[in-house]
Formats: structure tokens, sequence, C-alpha cells
């Protein structure tokens, strides 16, 4: 599996959809740049057919009692399960950075 930026280096809030399947399953997420106190959130589907920017169609992704998080304590997380996840990024005004599968 090659890498792939899922959310370039910005300031801005970004949503990004990711699609984990049997050729990418033991991929993992990383931050790529400098976070503070920002968290990333891995989210999952709340219903069928969710929209990226809709905030009630996803929760947050939650295993074995651990939410599954990116932040400056956990700059990397790989991911169990098939499936689909959303990405939130939020903004960052203090340093821009991005989001990167491999």
């Amino acid at each position: 599996m090659r890498a792939k930026t899922l959310i370039e280096s910005t300031v801005d809030a970004a949503n990004k959809i990711l699609i984990i399947d049997n050729l990418n399953l033991n991929g993992s997420l990383s931050i790529v740049g400098l976070v503070t106190t920002e968290s990333v959130a891995i989210q999952i589907p709340r219903i069928a057919d969710p929209a990226v920017d809709t905030d009630t169609d996803w929760t947050n992704f939650v295993y074995d009692s651990t939410t599954y998080v990116l932040n400056v304590n956990n700059n990397r997380v790989s991911l169990p399960f098939r499936g689909t996840y959303r990405i939130v990024k939020p903004a960052s005004p203090e340093n821009a950075f991005g989001i990167r599968f491999e």
C-alpha cells in the first residue's frame, strides 16, 4: 500500500472520509506537522448513508473502551477494522498540520 495524504497541511478545519478495505486493513493514520492542543477525531457512521459534513451522521470511534483520536500524545493510530471512517481535523490557528494514511 502506498502512503496517501488525506488532509493537506493547513490551519483550516477539514473533514475527510477514509474507507478501510482488505487492501489497506493494516494501515495507520498519522499527523504530519505540529499539534499542541488539537485533537483529530476518528468517527464512524451512525446512519447507512452519512454526509461527510453532517456531524449528527457520525459518532466517535470507540473500541475496547478506547476512543480513537490523534493528538500531541498519540500522533499515530492503526485502525483495526474494515469500514468507513470520518477524520475530523479542527482549525489550528497556530500550526498547520495534515493527516496521512499509510
